[in-house]
């Protein structure tokens, strides 16, 4: 296979992890993760949990061990009101003493670790790494951002630092990179502390990274195909992400349940925001510029891969090409006996900083799509080419313009090479 075909095919096959109104909150995926062992050159990049460590108070030794987590973001945020930095920790929350403490670090940019990668990067090559230092980790350069402690309980529990030092950090940041390191104050032996990875069975464990920002939606009024108590569709629109609009319970399998955005007149939009209070419903987005006639957007998507409570307040996105609109109604296409369709925040934008990015994704779509495919070399070319498409896109409603960048380069390199 030629070089961009071969990482195509590799690329293809990868999950992309996926991310309203005055306020947009903004939910970046990790894009990596590890963690550094005292002493080790192994390398800690894969698997479920990335460990976190102190074997003494004042000293290094033992088998400390350091987690270090990265985001990527598709263009730094001057603007940033307030930030958030959400982990689950799964286990050895504490001791008899009582809870660990975990303090958290940004490295700030230029740093030599900042780009790091979870298949490579060890103890050993950690530049902040000491034999000396307390904890096995000297923090000179680095920010600290705040500390965080779970209850006293065995089971699951989410931790969320959100300070005025992470909100300044992620503002003063100039580039694609948001890199961390969780540090555990708390000394013990025995006891490491576990951290759900990226690669945790359940997204809502998954470390996350929630800003803020002033936003840049349209403006926008909200009716609902029904309502529950006092739950209206205006808190949707409201700005406010302790409130929802909550659906009429379903009654069965086929309950269909909808919430629509009145933008005033038609206009251009190429992107619909969300935030859903809790997982596990297929969703259709459609358009339309007189409320009676609809034309589907997307359909058949999820806001994640279980049914659990949206704890985090995690949105979701959907990039398209640009639509004139005046209506968006955003449909659950399944009941759930007994549960309500319920929306936090709901808002459509035209973007700017996607429009490049899709005009390049709509003129390569159209390229594959006028291949010919009946060769059996050809036939699998032509699928490869269509998943990473379909992965340019998911990154893209990630806000990675990144990866769906390199993906689209790929796909433009194997069109010329197959021409």
């Amino acid at each position: 296979m030629r070089p961009a075909f071969t990482r195509l095919a590799a690329m293809a096959l990868l999950a992309l992890p996926l991310a309203a109104s005055a306020v947009e909150q903004r939910s970046l995926a990790l894009a990596a993760d590890t963690y550094i062992q005292r002493g080790s050159a192994i390398v800690y990049g894969a698997g479920t949990t990335f460990l976190v460590k102190r074997d003494f108070a004042a000293t290094s030794g033992g088998t400390d061990r350091i987690g270090y987590l990265r985001f990527t973001t598709p263009a730094p945020t001057p603007t940033a009101s307030a930030a958030s930095l959400v982990l689950t920790i799964t286990s050895y929350p504490g001791d008899t003493n009582g809870p660990f403490a975990f303090e958290v670090f940004g490295l700030p940019d230029a740093h030599p670790d900042e780009a790091f990668d979870s298949a490579t990067f060890n103890f050993t090559a950690a530049a902040n790494a000491s034999t000396t230092a307390a904890g096995s980790f000297n923090p000179t350069g680095l920010v600290s951002l705040g500390v965080v402690s779970p209850a006293a309980t065995t089971t699951p529990q989410t931790l969320t630092l959100s300070t005025t030092a992470l909100r300044d950090f992620i503002a003063q940041n100039t580039n694609t990179h948001l890199t961390f390191a969780v540090l555990r104050q708390t000394p013990n032996t025995g006891l490491p502390s576990y951290f759900a990875s990226r690669e945790a069975a359940s997204i809502t464990q998954r470390p996350t990274l929630l800003i803020r920002l002033p936003d840049g939606s349209l403006p926008a009024t909200a009716t609902a195909s029904s309502t529950l108590g006092t739950d209206t569709p205006a808190l949707a629109v409201d700005d406010d992400f302790a409130t929802r609009w909550t659906a009429a319970a379903d009654t069965n399998s086929a309950t269909t349940r909808s919430i629509t955005l009145d933008l005033g007149a038609s206009v251009s939009v190429n992107r619909f925001t969300f935030t859903v209070h809790q997982h596990g419903r297929t969703l259709r987005l459609e358009r339309s510029t007189n409320n009676s006639t609809w034309t589907t957007i997307t359909s058949g998507f999820r806001t994640g891969t279980d049914t659990s409570v949206n704890t985090t307040q995690t949105a979701t996105t959907r990039y398209f090409q640009p639509v004139s609109a005046r209506y968006l109604r955003l449909s659950s296409l399944g009941g759930v006996s007994g549960t309500s369709f319920s929306v936090r925040e709901a808002s459509a934008y035209l973007d700017p900083a996607a429009a490049p990015t899709l005009t390049r994704l709509a003129s390569l779509s159209a390229s594959v799509a006028a291949l010919t495919s009946t060769a059996s070399a050809e036939q699998i070319r032509r699928a490869v080419l269509d998943v990473a498409l379909e992965r340019a896109q998911a990154a893209l409603n990630a806000f990675d313009f990144t990866v769906a960048n390199q993906l689209l380069d790929d796909v433009q390199t194997t069109l010329a090479a197959s021409a």
